[in-house]
């Protein structure tokens, strides 16, 4: 069951949007570098340990607590098979279609 999920807080600076992009990226990557744990926290330990990364560190830049250092940014896209500059990259949302956007309007 674990502990609920804390909302981030709203993002402001761009500090802050910058490490709710890494987080988003280090999330999404998570599950398909490591398929074989089924849990966040084992993903997060895994990590850890390919990455040289303290599992706190990790933690505390996917709850955007801190801005990574870039040396620790360059250890964790490396263990996860990808750049420092991929996990910087904003990833598109999706819109939503006109006949949700259209019920959104109704309710």
């Amino acid at each position: 069951m674990g502990r609920p999920k804390k909302e981030r807080p709203k993002v402001q600076t761009p500090a802050d949007i910058i490490g709710a992009i890494i987080s988003d990226n280090i999330l999404e990557l998570l599950p398909k570098c490591f398929p074989a744990h089924r849990h966040q926290t084992q993903q997060i330990e895994a990590l850890a340990a390919r990455s040289g990364v303290s599992k706190e560190t990790i933690r505390r830049i996917i709850k955007c607590d801190v801005s990574p250092r870039v040396d620790n940014l360059h250890q964790i896209a490396t263990a996860m098979s990808t750049t420092a500059a991929a996990l910087l990259e904003s990833q598109p949302r999706e819109q939503p279609s006109q006949s949700e956007a259209t019920r959104r309007v109704r309710i």
